[in-house]
């Protein structure tokens, strides 16, 4: 079973693929519960919490994702790159810039 850090770089690297600029979140006490990757293209902010198959959100981690969505910004929690890929199709954020 792939570990986190493993995700978060398949992930990362499929998304600077397809154009988006990424960056690891670096976590400490003052952001302790906030979304491992940080995902920008076009004036738009997904953070993606990342997750084993087997790994639960922390109470913080969830209030956390109440908080970034109310500020309208696009959150997820992804066990996989297939997860991140299939809110992209969903959201229509697949398509190339023009």
């Amino acid at each position: 079973m792939p570990r986190e850090t493993s995700i978060q770089k398949t992930i990362k690297d499929k998304l600077n693929k397809l154009g988006w600029f990424v960056i690891k979140i670096s976590q400490d006490e003052k952001h302790a519960g906030f979304p491992d990757l940080l995902a920008l293209k076009n004036n738009r902010a997904l953070l993606i919490e990342t997750k084993t198959l087997e790994g639960k959100l922390r109470k913080i981690q969830y209030y956390l994702g109440l908080k970034i969505k109310g500020y309208n910004n696009d959150i997820i929690v992804a066990r996989s790159w297939k997860d991140v890929y299939n809110y992209l199709k969903k959201h229509n954020l697949l398509k190339e810039d023009k």
